[in-house]
């Protein structure tokens, strides 16, 4: 079964929603507002529409057999082959983050907008 734990992997005595609520990641921090628009985002965008549902996990398995899991926040997250959660970016939002990273100087692509 590819979606439980590899062989070899000790399983976490954890619930699997714990686990994953209480493993360290980056810290990002949202707004209300701009978390509602991610939310209705997902409801918009062709590929996250049919993914943005409510996940319940499973006592024997890490990963949903969709590998997408929707966080205590309402937003989407994709969870990699490592169970790291990555954000997803619903298509209506795509063109906010680029702007927000490229045109911000403490961010990674350019010093700011000239």
């Amino acid at each position: 079964d590819h979606w439980t734990y590899p062989e070899g992997v000790e399983r976490s005595k954890k619930d699997p929603a714990e686990d994953w609520q209480t493993k360290s990641y980056l810290l990002v921090s949202l707004s209300a507002n701009l978390i509602r628009k991610f939310t209705a985002g997902y409801e918009e965008d062709r590929f996250f529409k049919s993914r943005y549902t409510e996940v319940v996990p499973n006592a024997n398995s890490v990963l949903t057999p969709s590998h997408y899991q929707k966080g205590k926040d309402g937003l989407l997250y994709f969870l990699d082959a490592n169970w790291i959660p990555h954000l997803c970016v619903p298509q209506p939002m795509v063109p906010f983050i680029l702007k927000a990273i490229h045109d911000n100087a403490y961010e990674m692509a350019h010093a700011g907008p000239r």
